[in-house]
């Protein structure tokens, strides 16, 4: 159902108002999405908790921000928890879960301007020598070194 694609958006989003639970509570549901653009996932709370090795009341404060944020939005159609996935039985009304749109057209935008900045701080790094050379700073730190080479 999901590409490795639509997951590997939410981990190059680069966005500081994101903390690490909210993160992975963003990347497991584009996980387990129905679609391939990240519309309709309707894991449990309890699913989503053990995945992301945290409490329920996290993620629902997780999925509360993201909201907030723009990144997620509860579905209109509710429909999709009316059957369990696994069985096909009718789930009564009271124990279904609810059902989220990953928003991955949102963070697009974002991402690209994280790797604007990403190229911005590297062209930074990189200076001249004398013969007008290139020579990235972090070579003389002694740091991406080749073992056969002295910093």
């Amino acid at each position: 159902m999901v590409t490795a694609g639509t997951v590997e958006k939410v981990y190059r989003l680069s966005d500081g108002r994101l903390t690490p639970v909210t993160g992975a509570v963003l990347a497991y549901y584009a996980y387990r999405a129905y679609y391939m653009d990240g519309r309709c996932a309707w894991p449990s709370l309890a699913t989503v908790a053990s995945a992301c090795f945290c409490d329920e009341k996290t993620v629902r404060r997780a999925l509360t921000r993201l909201c907030e944020l723009g990144y997620m939005r509860v579905n209109p159609d509710q429909s999709w928890n009316a059957r369990n996935p696994e069985t096909g039985q009718w789930v009564r009304r009271g124990y279904r879960s609810k059902v989220y749109d990953v928003l991955i057209e949102n963070f697009e935008t974002l991402a690209d301007e994280g790797r604007a900045e990403r190229a911005q701080e590297r062209a930074e790094h990189l200076r001249t020598d004398g013969a007008g050379e290139p020579v990235n700073d972090a070579r003389q730190t002694g740091q991406n070194v080749h073992p056969d080479e002295t910093p």
